[in-house]
């Protein structure tokens, strides 16, 4: 649908089209090109496709086997069953060394020192971070909501921690729709970050709950499948397999199907001693959070999430029944929780 000269020449250079349709003249008649598309057509009808089947970048799992496609090479133990689309290269680092205990340490030491409410939303905090680039190898896929008050810490966590650490996609809440967001990601799995949510109009309330329902569509690839139509009588599909974070001043979260599905993360506004450590962290966080040191942590997370996984099925039923939610949230948690501790 919708073949022209320029697809064509994403599918392959000028050469090619030139030795196949007119031989070695310079130009390519605007009938070549009539023809190719016409071929193309036919052969394609004459094949078998299942949307289903394919795959864009980032992390993916069957079973117990985890692949990560960078849009030009597979890693891991790619499905044969799957088709892995050719895509601009996003390298993320999991070839890199793997990062040493002394700086995953460093940058733990130097993040619990900011000013989270809690010792728990600094664990979820982290464990997002690291878990968040391969979203698609995750059984359930949690996001988190950072709340505080304006001057808290909030941008420093997502600018300098999250971002890093993660290489999320960052989008203004006001500017952003669910379809922008389906659009941009496409085939892939990756992680998506919304700055300044609130709810201050009817605009913004529908915007709001329109993506924290995306998001939680896309809580798990066990869910059913969501659809949405199109102006030309076609449709999308509205669940992916990405993961969401959402930064807000005041918490939005309504319904318990949120609470469940989504872990707020609260900041706290340093004072006094506190507000001096806060700017000492922040200066080492600069450091510590290089490209290089974050695709070393990339690096190592790739290496050890099935070891992630394992720690995660043996404490979700001790989480579950300390806190009596349901074993989802428990497992998102525990997950949190086990990508911290490795």
């Amino acid at each position: 649908e919708g073949l022209n000269k320029q697809k064509l020449l994403v599918l392959a250079d000028l050469n090619h089209w030139r030795m196949e349709y007119q031989g070695t003249e310079k130009n390519m008649t605007s009938g070549c090109w009539d023809e190719a598309i016409n071929d193309l057509i036919r052969l394609s009808a004459n094949l078998d496709f299942d949307i289903d089947t394919v795959r864009g970048r980032g992390a993916w799992r069957d079973g117990d086997k985890i692949s990560y496609h960078d849009g030009l090479e597979t890693y891991g133990e790619p499905n044969p069953d799957m088709t892995y689309i050719r895509l601009p290269r996003r390298d993320i680092g999991i070839n890199d060394t793997p990062a040493d205990a002394d700086l995953v340490r460093s940058i733990k030491d130097v993040v619990l020192g900011l000013s989270f409410a809690t010792l728990s939303d600094a664990v979820r905090t982290l464990g997002w971070a690291a878990l968040a680039p391969f979203a698609g190898a995750l059984k359930y896929r949690p996001s988190i909501m950072i709340t505080g008050p304006s001057g808290s810490g909030k941008s420093t966590v997502q600018e300098v921690i999250l971002k890093n650490l993660s290489d999320f996609i960052w989008c203004d809440t006001k500017a952003t729709s669910t379809a922008g967001i389906r659009s941009r990601i496409g085939r892939d799995s990756t992680c998506v970050f919304f700055e300044e949510a609130d709810k201050s109009t009817d605009k913004m309330k529908l915007n709001v709950d329109d993506i924290l329902a995306f998001a939680r569509s896309n809580y798990t690839s066990n869910s059913p499948d969501g659809f949405k139509g199109t102006k030309d009588g076609g449709w999308v599909n509205y669940k992916m397999n990405s993961m969401f974070g959402i930064a807000s001043i005041n918490p939005m979260i309504e319904e318990i199907a949120d609470e469940n599905r989504i872990f707020r993360v609260n900041m706290v506004k340093p004072s006094g001693l506190t507000a001096t450590n806060w700017k000492e962290n922040e200066k080492k966080l600069f450091t510590l959070l290089s490209n290089k040191n974050c695709r070393a942590v990339r690096a190592l997370t790739w290496n050890k999430l099935k070891t992630i996984f394992e720690l995660t099925d043996r404490t979700v039923d001790m989480i579950r029944d300390r806190t009596g939610r349901d074993y989802r949230s428990s497992y998102a948690d525990a997950l949190l929780a086990s990508a911290f501790i490795v």
